[in-house]
C-alpha cells in the first residue's frame, strides 16, 4: 500500500493507527487506499513488531470442575475489557503436558 502511495511502510503503519506525527490529510488518504484495497492489519506481525502478544495463557487440569469454568469465565471477561485474548489449555492433570503447554 505504502508502496503505491510512494511512501514508507512505517510511514503507512503511523497513519493507519492515527499517530499524531502523520498529517491528517496522509492519514485520510491512506485510510481510503486502505478501504478500497480491503486492507487488513496483521495482528500477529504487529504483536512480533510490539514484543507483546495480548495473550493471556491459563492451564487448567480438566474442564469437568465447575470452579475452572467459572475461573475461565471471569478470566475471559477481565482480559477482554483489556484488550487480551485468552488461550486454554488442558493438563489432563499431566505434568509433561504442563510442560509442553508452557
Amino acid at each position: 500500500m505504502g508502496q503505491a502511495m510512494g511512501i514508507s511502510a512505517t510511514t503507512v503503519s503511523c497513519a493507519l493507527r492515527n499517530h499524531p506525527n502523520i498529517s491528517p490529510a496522509t492519514i485520510q488518504a491512506l485510510k481510503q487506499v486502505a478501504l478500497e484495497m480491503e486492507y487488513r492489519p496483521n495482528l500477529m506481525s504487529r504483536n512480533f513488531a510490539n514484543k507483546q502478544t495480548q495473550t493471556i495463557g491459563v492451564i487448567i487440569p480438566h474442564l469437568q470442575s465447575t470452579f475452572f469454568s467459572s475461573m475461565l469465565g471471569g478470566i475471559q471477561k477481565v482480559a477482554s475489557k483489556n484488550g487480551f485474548k485468552v488461550t486454554i489449555c488442558l493438563s489432563n492433570e499431566d505434568y509433561q503436558t504442563e510442560l509442553e503447554n508452557v
